[in-house]
Order: structure tokens, then sequence, then C-alpha cells
């Protein structure tokens, strides 16, 4: 036999051998139904049952994340992109890097906190009851630290994308979330103002 025709013999019998293997794992799992369907979390236990379809396994997925959400939270109120803010910023003169600032320890953002207040009000249209005083204070505290954050023009410093247009859009959406709009809220008036007055003649946003 050649050489090629063993490589070609060799690469059939390995796609055999994987589509077997599938196989076995793919009959394992329907004889077993209880093989995707893990214990769940003691603190999702009045919301989720384990003979529920997979409409119940999105449901956990999304309690799941509200419970990775609350402990981001530091105690300024702000969220963090990673990890809980720890550390002096005095580490920061420990950076080698050139092009990166703020990178050795971690911090509070506007867009992370006014996304998250976002997500969790959200959440009460499908759970309202599931954690529900613990995330009502989390929100509290969120939004003090949202109008302590905007600047005196209406803005709110970013870290990523467009600088203040992109920070404006994120806390403007969470704080209408909770009812805050331009004709109640003084924080959200100036926000929208801050966001109008950068309309370019195009009709596109720019801050150039």
């Amino acid at each position: 036999m050649t050489k090629s025709a063993k490589n070609a013999s060799l690469r059939i019998n390995s796609t055999i051998s994987d589509e077997r293997v599938l196989g076995h794992l793919a009959s394992k799992l329907r004889a077993t139904p209880s093989a995707i369907q893990q214990p769940k979390p003691s603190n999702l236990s009045s919301f989720y049952s384990p003979s529920q379809t997979t409409q119940s396994l999105s449901l956990r997925s999304a309690l799941e994340s509200i419970d990775t959400l609350l402990t981001m939270q530091n105690p300024s109120g702000g969220f963090v992109s990673y990890k809980l803010q720890g550390g002096s910023k005095l580490l920061e003169n420990l950076n080698a890097a050139e092009v990166f600032g703020r990178i050795i320890i971690e911090y509070k953002y506007p867009e992370c906190t006014t996304a998250v207040v976002t997500a969790l009000r959200l959440s009460f249209k499908h759970n309202p009851e599931y954690r529900r005083q613990e995330i009502d204070s989390i929100i509290t505290k969120a939004v003090k630290y949202i109008r302590r954050a905007q600047r005196p023009d209406g803005s709110w410093y970013r870290s990523w994308g467009i600088c203040f247009t992109y920070a404006g859009i994120f806390a403007l959406e969470s704080l209408a979330s909770l009812g805050e709009y331009y004709a109640n809220s003084a924080n959200a008036r100036h926000g929208y103002e801050f966001l109008v007055s950068k309309q370019q003649d195009d009709g596109g946003w720019g801050e150039s």
C-alpha cells in the first residue's frame, strides 16, 4: 500500500471512530436525560425544577447571571468589569506598560454600573421576587454612584467606546429603566441636554 493510500485509510478510520464515539455519547444522553440536568444551587430552588424543559434551563442561566452580577459591586456602589476593586492606586506605579494606564488594579465604571442596573430592572419583569430585597438595595447604591459620577456638563466619562457619548447612552438607559426621564429627573435632563448638544450637522454624533 502506498503512503498516500495509508494516510487516506487512517483518515477514514479516524472519521469512523469519531462518529462511533459521538453516536455512543448521543445515545447515552438520550437514554439518561438527568445527565444534562445538574443539581440546582440552593438559591434557585424556588425558581427552577429539574423536570422542566429547555426554557427552564434558560431561566436557570439568567438567575445564575444575576447571582454573579450581585457579587461585582464595590462599596462605592459602582460595578467593576471582572473583579472587585482591591489594593491602592499607588500600585499603578508598578505598571510597566507604555500605552495602557490603570491596569494594575480594577476600577468602578459608569458603563458597567449602568448596564447592571438596566439588566436587574429588566429581570423584575420575569422574576419579580428573586432576591428582591438584595437587588433593590444594590440598585439604590448603584444609582447614587451614577448620579455622583455625572460630570458638571451632564456627561459621564467612559472607559470604552466614544468617550462621553457612549457612557451617556448607558447612563440614560439605566435611569429610564427606573422611570427617570427628561421631564421628571434633573440628572436625566442634564444628560439628554449634553447628548443633544453633540449632534453633528449631518445628524450623527461626535465629540471632536
